[in-house]
C-alpha cells in the first residue's frame, strides 16, 4: 500500500453526559482531498442521526420539573459559556424528554462549587453532591474537568444514581475532534467543518445527558446501538426504544411522585428480557426486590388495605424511644436540628430509620411531618403516615423522648 493509504483518525471526546465515554472514529483516506465534492459526501456519513421519541406521548400530560447545575471551577474554566451551555442543554433535552415520557426540565439554577473528595472520580462526586443540592430541586448535576486521556466507557465521563435526583457528567474535550476534522477534510470551508463538529458535539452531549438522566429515572443498557441507553455512544442514536420509554415512565412516578412502583418496574423486567445486559438486569431485580420491601406501600395500596381491615383492629403500642441505639438516636436528632430549614436533608438523613422503626411514635411522627413539608402529593403524604396512625396514641411521644 503506497504512503497516501489509509489513514485513521481517532477522536475521543469526554462530554457532558452522565456515565457515558464517546469515542467516535473517523476512516480517513488520503486521497479524498483530492476532491472537494468526495470530501463533502463523506463529511455528511459523520453526521448524526436526529433525536426523537418512536411513539410521542399525547399533549397534556406532561409534567414539570426542575434540574440544577453544580460547576466545578475547572470545568467552568475549559467550557466557555457554561452557564449559557447548560440552559441549552435542558432545552434540547426537553425536545426529547417531552414527547417521549412527558416531562419538561426546567433550569433551576447554576453555581460554583467544589466536591469535598475532588473530581477524579464520579461515584464520590455524586456522593459530594448533596453539599450543593439547593431549594427543591428535583435534579442536581455535577458538572466536572474532562478525563486527560482517551476513554471509551461511558463511565468514565458520567455517572447517575439509580432512582437517586444526583447524575455527574464532564467537560467535553472539543479540540481534539476538530483537530480531526481540519485532517481529514482540508478543502472542506471552515464554516463547514465547524458546523459538521458542532452537530456531532450537540448529539453527544445531549445523548450523554439523557443517558444519565434515564440512569436516575430506573433506565438500564440496552444492546441497540441505536439508542440513547446503548452502554457506548454512536452518532446513530435516536432515541429511548420502547422498553427504556416503559421504565422511564414508571421511574418518573418513583422519583416524582414519591411512590412505591418498584414492584411495577420489576414485573416489568421480569417480563422483558431480551435487549438488555444480562448481568445487569439481574442485578436490578434483585435492587428493585429491595426496594420494593423497604419502601411505603402505593397510595392505592394503602387505601386497599385501610378497606380490608376488619372494623375491630387495634392500635399497635409504641415503643418507648430511649430504647433506640445510641447511634441513632444521635441520627434522629441531627435531622431535627434539619427539619427547620432544609425538610429535605432532615429527609435524607432520617430515611433508615423510618422502616427499621415502625413502632416508634417519635421517627414515625418525624416521618409524617416532614411528608407534609415536603409537599407530596397527598396519596403519598397519607401512606408515609400511614404507620403512625396505627400506633397507640398514649405512647411515647417527641416530647417525652427529648
Amino acid at each position: 500500500m503506497s504512503a497516501r493509504g489509509w489513514e485513521w483518525v481517532f477522536v475521543a471526546l469526554a462530554l457532558p453526559g452522565a456515565g457515558l465515554y464517546v469515542t467516535g472514529c473517523i476512516y480517513y483516506d488520503s486521497r479524498w482531498g483530492s476532491a472537494t465534492a468526495e470530501q463533502k459526501h463523506n463529511a455528511a456519513r459523520l453526521h448524526p442521526a436526529s433525536l426523537a421519541s418512536p411513539k410521542p406521548q399525547a399533549e397534556g400530560t406532561r409534567r414539570r420539573a426542575s434540574v440544577r447545575a453544580c460547576a466545578t471551577r475547572a470545568y467552568a474554566a475549559e467550557t466557555l459559556g457554561w452557564e449559557e451551555r447548560f440552559d441549552e442543554l435542558v432545552r434540547n433535552a426537553n425536545s426529547v424528554l417531552g414527547p417521549s415520557v412527558g416531562l419538561e426540565l426546567r433550569n433551576a439554577g447554576t453555581t460554583l462549587w467544589q466536591p469535598s473528595r475532588g473530581e477524579g472520580g464520579l461515584a464520590t462526586v455524586i456522593d459530594d453532591l448533596r453539599a450543593c443540592e439547593g431549594a427543591e430541586s428535583d435534579w442536581v448535576v455535577a458538572l466536572v474537568q474532562s478525563t486527560p486521556k482517551v476513554v471509551s466507557d461511558f463511565h468514565v465521563l458520567g455517572r447517575g444514581a439509580m432512582y437517586s435526583p444526583y447524575l455527574a457528567i464532564r467537560a467535553s474535550n472539543d479540540p481534539v475532534e476538530i483537530e480531526a476534522f481540519t485532517r481529514a477534510f482540508p478543502d472542506l470551508d471552515e464554516a463547514t467543518r465547524q458546523k459538521l463538529y458542532s452537530d456531532r458535539k450537540r448529539h453527544k452531549t445531549l445523548s450523554l445527558f439523557l443517558h444519565e438522566l434515564g440512569h436516575t429515572l430506573g433506565a438500564l443498557h440496552r444492546l441497540a446501538k441505536d439508542t440513547i441507553m446503548h452502554p457506548s455512544y454512536d452518532a446513530a442514536e435516536r432515541g429511548f426504544d420502547e422498553p427504556t420509554l416503559a421504565l422511564l415512565r414508571t421511574g418518573l412516578e418513583i422519583r416524582l411522585d414519591k411512590t412505591n412502583r418498584y414492584a411495577d418496574a420489576r414485573k416489568f423486567l421480569e417480563a422483558n428480557e431480551d435487549g438488555f445486559v444480562k448481568s445487569e438486569r439481574e442485578e436490578q431485580l434483585g435492587l428493585l426486590r429491595q426496594w420494593e420491601r423497604s419502601m411505603p406501600p402505593a397510595p392505592s395500596a394503602v387505601a386497599a388495605s385501610q378497606t380490608s381491615a376488619p372494623p375491630s383492629e387495634t392500635h399497635v403500642v409504641a415503643v418507648n424511644f430511649e430504647t433506640l441505639p445510641k447511634q441513632d438516636r444521635q441520627l434522629f436528632d441531627e435531622a431535627l436540628k434539619l427539619e427547620p430549614t432544609s425538610p429535605r436533608d432532615a429527609w435524607a438523613v432520617a430515611t433508615p430509620l423510618f422502616e427499621t422503626y415502625p413502632a416508634v411514635r417519635p421517627v414515625q411522627e418525624l416521618r409524617c411531618r416532614l411528608a407534609k413539608a415536603r409537599k407530596f402529593f397527598p396519596g403519598v403524604i397519607e401512606a408515609h403516615c400511614a404507620r403512625l396512625a396505627t400506633l397507640d396514641p398514649d405512647g411515647d411521644s417527641p416530647a417525652a423522648a427529648r
